[in-house]
Order: C-alpha cells, then structure tokens, then sequence
C-alpha cells in the first residue's frame, strides 16, 4: 500500500492552530476562501462581477391611453394617446408597446360604433321626418 505524499509546508490540519511564528495569510479578494487541499497545487479561481439587468421604464401616455380608452366619451381621447405613445415607445425602446396598441383599438373600436349608431340615428330621424312633412 503506498502512503501519501507528505503535506506541504506550512499545512495546518483542520481544527490544530498553526505553529509558533507561522502568519495564516488570507486569500486576495476575488478568490475563494477554501483551504488549499493537501498534496494538490492551489488553482486560484477568479470569479467576475455579473451584470445586472435593468428594467425599461414604462411609457405614461401608454397607460393613460389605454385607461383613458376604456372611460365612456372619453374613447376618442384614448385613441389619440395610444396612437402618440406608440410613437414615443418605438423612439425610445420603453415598456407599454401592448398598452398601446389595445388602447388604440379600443379606442377606436368604440369611437367607430358610437359613430355608426350616431349616423343610423339620424338616418332614421330623417326618414321619420320626412314621412310626416
């Protein structure tokens, strides 16, 4: 049976304190802090800083359109803010692209049903009308 290669110098086992005169010196930063295996050369690890994401920033008018778009005679106005945030969003790169576009159709949806019910209406008016003059 073969024995084990003898630790280095200065190897202080797990748990004894190191002899008189010995300084324990620490690792610089950016390494980990292990103790070196016995036998085995210390392969310095170097760990690198990881980025960090940051969120876009949501566009206002996006959401004001679409919120706007969904308060009754307010539709038109939501509309119009949609269709000005789309134009900021694809500008700027910021969040609320979906916002957007759902308060432009919402908004012009109910703006073109409220339009056709107003002209069948005075469509109407003005048949009646002219059946009694």
């Amino acid at each position: 049976m073969t024995d084990a290669p003898p630790p280095p110098p200065g190897y202080v086992p797990y748990g004894d304190q190191p002899p008189p005169g010995y300084q324990v010196q620490g690792y610089p930063q950016g390494y980990p802090q292990q103790a070196p295996q016995p036998g085995y050369p210390q392969q310095p690890q170097v760990y690198y800083p990881q980025g960090y994401y940051v969120p876009r920033p949501w566009n206002g008018l996006a959401i004001a359109g679409f919120v706007i778009s969904l308060v009754p005679y307010l539709w038109w106005l939501g509309a119009i803010f949609s269709g000005i945030a789309l134009g900021q969003i694809r500008r700027s790169g910021e969040q609320g692209r979906g916002l957007a576009i759902a308060g432009l159709i919402i908004g012009c949806v109910i703006t073109g049903i409220v339009l056709v019910i107003f002209l069948l209406v005075g469509i109407f008016a003005a048949i009646a009308s002219a059946r009694y003059a």
